[in-house]
């Protein structure tokens, strides 16, 4: 959903982030990509293609797990549920996006193939918290 990605400085100055999954976990990492132009630490904004037309977010925090498990081969896939918390650069309004990936790694470490959720759902931030509320309220949390 998420599809253009910068760094963006308070300067202004844009750099394309490259894959998303890398700009993410560097964020949820605490890892700091300085402007290229001016050395000044970045944040990094995405831009979401909503039925009503674009929405340029400001990305406030990341958090992710690994989750993993055995599969053919002696093969491994990791499991990476995110949990990104955005901005909207024009009016401030917050939303909770949850993108996801698969990682298949052979028992070597290396990738064979890693998969982008593409049914990741961007929900306003008190409506995610209303819902993380009644799963609270029913026992779950």
């Amino acid at each position: 959903m998420a599809t253009d990605r910068y760094y963006v400085c308070e300067k202004g100055h844009k750099i394309w982030a490259g894959n998303l999954f890398d700009c993410l976990s560097d964020q949820a990492n605490d890892k700091k990509h300085p402007c290229d132009s001016c050395s000044i630490p970045t944040h990094i904004e995405l831009v979401f293609d909503f039925a009503d037309g674009p929405c340029l977010c400001k990305v406030l925090a990341s958090f992710y797990e690994i989750i993993d498990w055995p599969i053919e081969d002696g093969k491994t896939r990791e499991f990476y549920p995110f949990l990104i918390v955005a901005e909207n650069v024009e009016n401030g309004e917050q939303y909770v996006w949850s993108p996801y990936w698969h990682i298949d790694r052979h028992p070597n470490g290396t990738i064979e193939k890693r998969k982008y959720g593409q049914y990741a759902t961007v929900v306003n931030i008190d409506s995610y918290s209303r819902l993380l509320e009644k799963a609270k309220e029913s026992g779950y949390l």
